[in-house]
Order: structure tokens, then C-alpha cells, then sequence
């Protein structure tokens, strides 16, 4: 577990107590949740409820807020690099938060944000909280940059491959994984404005009201990016049936050329394959000739109609 302090500076320390003046960040990883519990209980003296520990202990949470008289929790689901779905938690106290689970690399770039600072004026629990969040949510941007560039993948694919698509069990579970990433983020977007609602009611702050405005902003084009992709992939989806669809008709349309054709080909030699005793035209010298002629004829004479109609 690492602490930042926050008073005039902010700065890493070994030593994990409370500041006593000044905000503190603490985050631990995710495999020590009993440890945090009595961390916070033993140096923070906040006692989280049972169905708040239970919720620490839960990897796939999914985004959740709830607001106590000693602290709130929150709960944000995000991507990684790996395009797995991971939980952050959060234990906002009047003078410290809490994280678990919160990316090292995340940690690293706001940790060199805030040294950078040279005054902390006005910053709360609540602010640092809505800034570790704001960097988890805009940490998202290049995962949906790499979602983009599969759509685009399985486009290829599904248009090259459109005679013979054989994956099409994994385009619909990368679909209904897509579908996933699009709840993920309405739920991001409504937890936020539930904290929001929450902490502006019990501190009217300009600046706190700045920061959620911007948080929900960023979530908010985070779900209209899922959203884009899920349109994109439903009308992959369209384009893909219109192109097969398109194509068996164009195979049903030569069929049915081909039996336009031998119609009246089938007529004649029904005709002449009938079995009366005397017919006018099979004594006829050339009549096997001329009935060929015939034939070939009524063939050509259908194709140049179909020819000039472009039907083919």
C-alpha cells in the first residue's frame, strides 16, 4: 500500500497514519481487501458495513455508489489494456481516499500531475476522488481506439469472407462482449451522477460542482464511443445480410434464366416425344435439323431480349 499526502504539496511517504491537516491518498492493491478493512478501522477510524465489505471482497463489482454519515463508496468498472472488464474501488472519508485496484501506470501519471501543483488550494477528498476517476474513465480512450480497429477488422473479414463466413460464433460473441462495454458505461454514467447528486447536495462547492460536470462529461463520451461501436457493428450486421441476400438473388436470378430458357425447349420436345402413330413431321428428311434450328433459335432470340432488358 503507498500514501500521498496533500497539504501544501503533495508528496509519497512510507508512513501509512493520518495527516493532520491536509488530505491523504492511500491505494493497495486487490489482493489484500481483509487487510484494508482493518486499515481503515485501526488508522482511519472508519468501521465500513458489512454489505461494504462484502463488496470489496466481490473482483467483478459492478459500478456501485452509496453515501454513509462517515464515507461514501464507489465503485467503477473500466477496461484494461487487455480488454477485461476490472473494478475500482473507492473509500472517500472526510480527509482521505481510499483506492483498491487502482492501475499502477494510472497512479504514476497523477501522482507526477499533482507534484507538478504548486498550490492545493480548496482540495478536498471529494476532488482528488473525482480526479482518480476522471484519469480511469479518459484511460479508456486508447482501449476504444483498439475496439475501433477490430470493427474494422471484422468488416474486412465478413466482406471478403462474405461467401463463406465461418466465424460467425465469435462476431456474435465479440457483439454480445460489445454490448457489455455499452452497459458498463451507462452504469459508469449513472453512478457518477448519483455521487454527484449526493455530495452537491450536502456541499454547495463551485469548484466541486466544476469537477463532477467535467467527470460526467468525460463519462458521457465514453458511452456515446460504445455507443458508436455497437451501431457500427449493427450495421456490419445489415450490410452483411443486404450482400448475401444480394447474392442469392443473383443466383436465383440465373436459375431462373436458365429455366426460362428450356421452357419452351422442353415444350418442343414434349411435343415431338409424344407417342402417336402418325405425325405430319417425322417423315421429314430434315425435320431432326430443323427442329435443332428451331431450338437454337428460340435460345438466341431469348438471350438477346435478356441481353437488351439487362437482366443479366
Amino acid at each position: 500500500m503507498q500514501a500521498y499526502y496533500s497539504k501544501e504539496k503533495f508528496s509519497e511517504s512510507q508512513d501509512l497514519v493520518m495527516p493532520n491537516a491536509g488530505i491523504v491518498w492511500f491505494n493497495a492493491g486487490a489482493d489484500e481487501p481483509e487487510n484494508i478493512i482493518e486499515f481503515l478501522k485501526n488508522t482511519c477510524g472508519t468501521a465500513l458495513y458489512e454489505r461494504h465489505q462484502q463488496d470489496l471482497q466481490s473482483p467483478h463489482h459492478s459500478s456501485f455508489y452509496d453515501s454513509t454519515e462517515n464515507y461514501d463508496t464507489l465503485i467503477i468498472q473500466s477496461l484494461d489494456a487487455n480488454l477485461m472488464v476490472t473494478a475500482c474501488y473507492f473509500i472517500i472519508g472526510k480527509n482521505y481516499v481510499l483506492s483498491i485496484n487502482y492501475p499502477d501506470k494510472l497512479r504514476d501519471r497523477i501522482v507526477a500531475q499533482m507534484q507538478k501543483r504548486k498550490k492545493l488550494m480548496n482540495f478536498t477528498a471529494d476532488i482528488l476522488a473525482i480526479l482518480l476517476v476522471n484519469e480511469l474513465i479518459e484511460a479508456g480512450s486508447s482501449v476504444r481506439k483498439e475496439l475501433s480497429r477490430q470493427n474494422a477488422s471484422w468488416q474486412q473479414r465478413m466482406l471478403k469472407e462474405q461467401q463463406f463466413f465461418k466465424r460467425s460464433a465469435d462476431f456474435l460473441a465479440y457483439k454480445s462482449q460489445m454490448r457489455d462495454f455499452h452497459m458498463m458505461g451507462e452504469d459508469q454514467e449513472d453512478v457518477i451522477v448519483e455521487w454527484q447528486q449526493s455530495c452537491l447536495e450536502l456541499n454547495e462547492n463551485e469548484l466541486l460542482s466544476v469537477r463532477f460536470s467535467d467527470l460526467i462529461d468525460h463519462a458521457h463520451r465514453s458511452l456515446r464511443a460504445f455507443e458508436k461501436l455497437n451501431q457500427e457493428l449493427d450495421s456490419l450486421i445489415q450490410i452483411y445480410s443486404s450482400l448475401i441476400s444480394n447474392r442469392t438473388n443473383q443466383i436465383m436470378k440465373v436459375l431462373a434464366i436458365v429455366s426460362v430458357i428450356f421452357l419452351p425447349l422442353n415444350l418442343i420436345t414434349g411435343i415431338f416425344g409424344m407417342n402417336f402413330k402418325y405425325m405430319p413431321t417425322l417423315d421429314l428428311q430434315l425435320g431432326y435439323y430443323g427442329t435443332l434450328g428451331c431450338m437454337s433459335a428460340i435460345v438466341l432470340t431469348m438471350l438477346v431480349i435478356f441481353k437488351w432488358r439487362k437482366w443479366f
